[in-house]
């Protein structure tokens, strides 16, 4: 998936169906690569831009990518 990553990273959102499948892309990989990192996911920069890719993929509608 780091492919569709390095795509999604490079081409702003033009609506609703590609923000949330950014987001649905972000919140597979962002916690994995925290990991991989060692990243403090636990700081409060990672948790607000975590909980920000939870929430759209929350509200966002059915998924544009499954």
């Amino acid at each position: 998936m780091w492919a569709a990553t390095a795509f999604l990273a490079h081409y702003p959102a033009k609506n609703h169906a590609d923000l949330t499948a950014k987001a649905e892309v972000a919140n597979l990989e962002f916690r994995e690569y925290c990991s991989d990192f060692e990243m403090q996911n636990t700081s409060d920069e990672v948790q607000l831009a975590l909980s920000i890719i939870a929430d759209v993929v929350r509200l966002a509608p059915k998924s544009a990518i499954s």
